[in-house]
């Protein structure tokens, strides 16, 4: 992952989520995470290639959020607000 030509390098556990139904959310995982964004701008940017994409946003506290397949929750969200 990638902004402002700076990098940085997450691990995901993908191999072993072929066929994996949506998250119990009462049992213990990850419930959800969120990214940051640098300014406004990025975060418009964010916001318009996911809407474009057909990915379903709604808006919350400071940005807005949306859900993996699983049902883990990712919120994009804009620093002081």
């Amino acid at each position: 992952m990638s902004s402002g030509r700076y990098h940085h390098h997450i691990a995901c556990n993908v191999w072993h989520s072929s066929g994996a139904a949506v998250r119990n959310p009462l049992r213990a995982g990850l419930s959800w995470f969120s990214f940051e964004a640098a300014d406004g701008d990025a975060h418009a940017g964010v916001k318009e290639r996911l809407a474009r994409a057909g990915i379903p946003l709604t808006a919350s506290a400071g940005g807005f959020e949306t859900a993996d397949p699983w049902g883990t929750g990712i919120r994009f969200r804009v620093p002081g607000e």
